[in-house]
């Protein structure tokens, strides 16, 4: 994966040293619907800067969809001084 995006409109945030993960990481997860669909995306977390993306949204809808988070765990990298 690449991480090194300049300013990218998918950036959400990103992690502090010490709540990294160990490798970067590719997670599924799901709109939060407002009618029956249940539409999924990927959130992309790069190990090296700890940005945080939203990785690809659904052209199919109307709206801006919020996405959940919940669920996406890993092992924080070790910090050494």
């Amino acid at each position: 994966m690449n991480c090194s995006y300049p300013v990218d409109p998918r950036l959400i945030f990103y992690l502090p040293e010490g709540y990294r993960p160990v490798q970067s990481e590719i997670h599924v997860v799901q709109l939060v619907p407002y009618d029956d669909s249940h539409s999924l995306s990927r959130i992309f977390i790069c190990s090296e800067t700890g940005a945080v993306y939203w990785g690809i949204y659904p052209t199919d809808l109307p709206y801006p969809a919020p996405i959940v988070l919940d669920g996406i765990t890993f092992r924080a990298a070790e910090v050494t001084e």
